[in-house]
């Protein structure tokens, strides 16, 4: 996921993978994706436990106690880290942990 993160930075001052840090902002975003990427199904989102200590961080250092694991918490079943994406099999509103170095989609988000 560090090359995602390079890429965010790339596009924008201030660019990092996306935080989720409400049900509003994650009704807001799930409408963006399904309306202007309808052939994703996988994007990744900037929350990781990167000390796999079950402590999970967003990559811009904010913090809230909004919280939308599928099934109420992370998986955490991957040895090379741990990383959350959005999927299109929850309508891109619940977040799931897989391997950090798997491929696919990722969400941007930059400061106004």
């Amino acid at each position: 996921m560090e090359r995602q993160k390079m890429e965010c930075q790339k596009y924008g001052q201030h660019g990092h993978l996306a935080s989720i840090l409400s049900n509003h902002e994650g009704e807001l975003l799930s409408r963006h994706i399904l309306n202007s990427y309808p052939n994703v199904e996988s994007f990744w989102i900037g929350l990781r436990d990167r000390l796999k200590k079950g402590r999970w961080r967003w990559a811009d250092s904010s913090t809230s106690m909004f919280k939308a694991w599928e099934g109420g918490a992370p998986k955490s079943v991957d040895a090379s880290g741990f990383c959350a994406y959005l999927s299109i099999h929850q309508d891109f509103q619940q977040w799931n942990d897989a391997f950090c170095n798997t491929r696919m989609a990722y969400i941007c988000e930059f400061e106004l």
